[in-house]
């Protein structure tokens, strides 16, 4: 009778971990071989002269931007954006500049020395050198931004940014490392990339279904702009200006890593 008992409840907890519902619908696809090594590697000695900053009990210093003065700013996983600067012997210091409550990823100034931030917690924002915030956006097309990656800015002011996964927001799935990972691992294409005008609110989409919509960084004439799309391995070229609007090409494709 106990035996039976057993089997019962086991058979039970095995009926309820495969009908457990969890937050990955894992997609099946088959990426190309890796490269082999050698295959478009340089070989460089510049990290035997890297000098190291640190950051005071801080982790994970993400994008850099660089204002009109030289000084260096990053942001960390708790919250705080770092300036760096360099001291009367010339060794680069950090300091903590102001903490915007969620996680600073991408990182640019405009053309008015205004800290634009990807924050993948609080959102598109904007702050002044002496440090007043304002929030430029929240959602998009009604629904909260998933995770906010990166950044860059045109000359006009319009910016450019990533939601690297409308799916895995990171701030329901742990931060923005565990997020990143449920989002790579299911291979859902959750990602996509947009053009906003602080100034007048449009927002139009760039490019979507994208794995993992990373980097973002503006070409010099600003008619192009590169995604970095993590989960492809690739970095997709696409069309910023009204004549190639979307149009979208590979750039570079199966990078190591």
């Amino acid at each position: 009778m106990l035996r039976i008992l057993g089997l019962i409840v086991a058979s039970g907890l095995l009926l309820y971990l495969f009908t457990w519902p969890v937050a990955i619908d894992p997609v099946a696809w088959q990426p190309d071989p890796a490269p082999e090594p050698g295959e478009g590697f340089i070989s460089v000695q510049l990290m035997n002269e890297l000098n190291y900053v640190a950051f005071a009990g801080s982790q994970g210093p993400e994008d850099l931007a660089i204002n009109s003065k030289g000084d260096v700013f990053t942001g960390t996983h708790d919250g705080w954006v770092h300036r760096l600067q360099k001291d009367s012997q010339g060794v680069w210091r950090a300091e903590q500049w102001l903490n915007t409550g969620g996680r600073p990823l991408g990182l640019e100034f405009d053309a008015d020395d205004n800290l634009l931030i990807a924050d993948a917690i609080s959102g598109l924002l904007k702050v002044s050198q002496d440090k007043k915030q304002q929030v430029l956006l929240t959602e998009i097309y009604g629904k909260p931004i998933g995770f906010l990656d990166d950044l860059d800015v045109l000359s006009d002011g319009r910016i450019i940014f990533s939601d690297a996964s409308a799916k895995f927001p990171a701030r329901d799935f742990g931060g923005t490392v565990e997020a990143s990972r449920f989002d790579i691992n299911e291979h859902g294409l959750n990602g996509s990339v947009y053009l906003f005008s602080p100034t007048t609110g449009e927002l139009r989409m760039l490019s979507d279904q994208l794995s993992f919509a990373n980097g973002i960084a503006v070409s010099t004439d600003e008619r192009w702009v590169l995604i970095n799309e993590t989960g492809n391995y690739r970095i997709l070229k696409v069309g910023i200006a009204e004549d190639n609007f979307a149009e979208q090409k590979v750039l570079v494709k199966n990078l190591a890593g």
